[in-house]
C-alpha cells in the first residue's frame, strides 16, 4: 500500500512543482520582453492577465476532482464503459464551458477591469494578452476532465508527463516568439496558447496507445452507468466548494490590502508556505482519491480503511517536516523571497501563524482526497461552509487588538475546522453503506 501511494503522490508532487516553475520563467521572459513602457508595465500585464485565467479556471476546477472519484470508483468496479462515460461526460463539459467563455470574453475582461483596476498602460497589455490567450479555454478546460480522469485510473505518471511537455513547450514557444521575432507579451501570450493546445495533442496520443477503448464507440445501448443526475450533483457541491475557497482566499488578500503595502507584503509572503505545504499535501490528496475511489468501487472495505489509515501516516509526516523546517527555517525561507529587509521584522512578527498552517491543515488535505474518492462531495460543501462561516464569523466578532492577527487566527480556525467537520463525519462514510 505504501508503494502504491508513492507511486500516485510522487508524479503528483511533481506535476504541482512545476507550475511556480513555469510562472518564473514566464516572468523572467516577460521582463525582457519589448515594449515601449518598460519591464515593469510588462511584468505587470503578464501578472494581471494571469490573474483572470487563474480566477476563471479556478471555479471550473470541479471538472478535475469529480472526474478522479467517479472514475477511481469506475476502476475499482472493473467497469470500462463506466470510465468511459465519465471522460466522456467530463471532456464534453469542458469543451462546452471553454467555449462559453470565448463567447462571454468580453464581459468576463470589463469585469476584471473593474475587480483589478491596474494603471492604463498595464491594462491595455494586459487585454492583448488575455485576447490571445483566452482561445485556449477549451483546451484547458477539457484538460481538466482528462487530467482528474487519468488520476482516476491510477496513472500520475501522465499528468505529470503532460506538465511537463506543456511547460516546456511554452517557455520554447514564448522565447521564440518574444526574442526571434519580437513580438513582445503578445508572444508569451501566443505561447501559452499553442503549449495548451499541443497538450492536448499530447494527451491524446498518450491515451490512445494505453486507453484506446475510450475512442471505440459504446458497444452497449444500455442506460448509462453513471447517472446523470448523480454527475451534476458531484459537479454542483464541488462547483459550491470552489467558490467558498475562492471567496476565503480572496477575503484574505483584500484585508490585507486595506491594511497597508507592508501588512500585504508580508501576508503575501507567508502564504507562501500555505501554497508549498499545499503542494505536497495535494500530492498523497490525488493518491487517496485514486485508491480510496478504487476500494470504494470494489466494495472492499479492508482496502480502503488500510488506505486511510496510511494516507493519513504519510499526511503526518510530512506535517511533522514542514512545521519543524518552518519553525527552524521559516524567516530564511522567507528571506529567499525578497531582498526588502525592512519587511523581515514585520513577518516574523507573524510568522507563527505559517508554522501553525501545516498543523491546522493535514487532516483537511488528506480528508480532501478520501472524500473526493468516495464521491462524498455534498459531506465536503457542508464543511467548507460550517469553516467559511467561522472564519466571518471570528475575523469580525472576536475583540483582538491586531486586526492582521485576528485574520490569521480567522485563516487557521478556517483550516482548523474543515479537518475537525470531516474527521467527524468519516466514521459514516467509511462504513460503505
Amino acid at each position: 500500500m505504501h508503494r502504491q501511494i508513492l507511486r500516485l503522490a510522487i508524479p503528483a508532487i511533481l506535476t504541482n512543482i512545476t507550475v511556480p516553475l513555469l510562472g518564473i520563467v514566464d516572468l523572467a521572459i516577460a521582463g525582457h520582453a519589448p515594449s515601449a513602457g518598460g519591464a515593469a508595465v510588462v511584468l505587470g500585464a503578464v501578472s494581471v492577465g494571469g490573474l483572470i485565467f487563474n480566477m476563471v479556471y479556478w471555479v471550473f476546477n470541479f471538472l478535475r476532482i469529480s472526474s478522479s472519484g467517479l472514475t477511481a470508483q469506475a476502476y475499482g468496479s472493473n467497469d470500462p464503459e463506466a470510465q468511459r462515460q465519465v471522460l466522456h461526460l467530463g471532456a464534453k463539459i469542458g469543451l462546452v464551458a471553454g467555449v462559453a467563455i470565448l463567447l462571454l470574453q468580453w464581459p468576463i475582461l470589463q469585469a476584471a477591469h473593474v475587480l483589478i483596476a491596474p494603471t492604463d498602460e498595464v491594462w491595455r497589455l494586459a487585454s492583448s494578452y488575455y485576447n490571445i490567450r483566452v482561445w485556449g479555454a477549451p483546451a484547458v478546460l477539457c484538460l481538466f476532465a482528462v487530467n482528474g480522469w487519468l488520476i482516476g485510473m491510477q496513472n500520475a505518471l501522465y499528468p505529470m508527463w503532460l506538465a511537463v511537455f506543456q511547460n516546456l513547450t511554452n517557455i520554447l514557444l514564448s522565447a521564440v516568439f518574444v526574442f526571434g521575432a519580437g513580438m513582445g507579451i503578445e508572444g508569451i501570450a501566443l505561447g501559452t496558447l499553442l503549449s495548451q493546445w499541443a497538450g492536448l495533442l499530447f494527451v491524446g496520443g498518450l491515451m490512445w496507445r494505453k486507453y484506446r477503448f475510450v475512442f471505440r464507440p459504446s458497444a452497449s445501448a444500455s442506460a448509462p452507468r453513471i447517472p446523470l443526475s448523480r454527475y451534476f450533483r458531484t459537479n454542483l457541491d464541488i462547483f459550491f466548494r470552489m467558490l467558498l475557497m475562492i471567496v476565503v482566499t480572496c477575503s484574505v488578500t483584500a484585508i490585507g490590502a486595506r491594511l497597508g503595502d507592508t501588512l500585504l507584503a508580508v501576508n503575501t509572503l507567508l502564504m507562501q508556505l500555505f501554497t508549498l505545504f499545499s503542494y505536497f499535501s495535494d500530492g498523497f490528496a490525488s493518491a487517496g482519491e485514486a485508491l480510496t475511489g478504487r476500494f470504494y468501487g470494489a466494495r472492499n472495505r479492508t482496502l480502503l480503511l488500510r488506505a486511510v489509515r496510511q494516507l493519513f501516516l504519510w499526511a503526518f509526516i510530512i506535517t511533522v517536516l514542514f512545521t519543524a523546517l518552518y519553525a527552524s527555517g521559516g524567516m530564511s525561507l522567507l528571506g529567499l523571497l525578497t531582498d526588502d529587509t525592512s519587511l523581515l521584522p514585520s513577518v516574523e512578527a507573524y510568522l507563527p501563524w505559517g508554522i501553525a498552517i501545516p498543523l491546522a491543515s493535514f487532516a483537511t488535505f488528506a480528508w480532501d482526497g478520501i472524500y473526493i474518492g468516495l464521491t462524498a462531495t455534498r459531506q465536503m460543501l457542508w464543511s467548507i461552509v460550517w469553516a467559511t462561516v467561522l472564519f466571518f464569523a471570528v475575523f469580525f466578532l472576536l475583540p483582538v487588538g491586531d486586526t492582521n492577527h485576528r485574520l490569521w487566527l480567522a485563516f487557521i480556525v478556517y483550516l482548523a475546522v474543515r479537518s475537525i467537520a470531516q474527521t467527524v463525519m468519516a466514521p459514516r462514510l467509511l462504513r460503505l453503506e
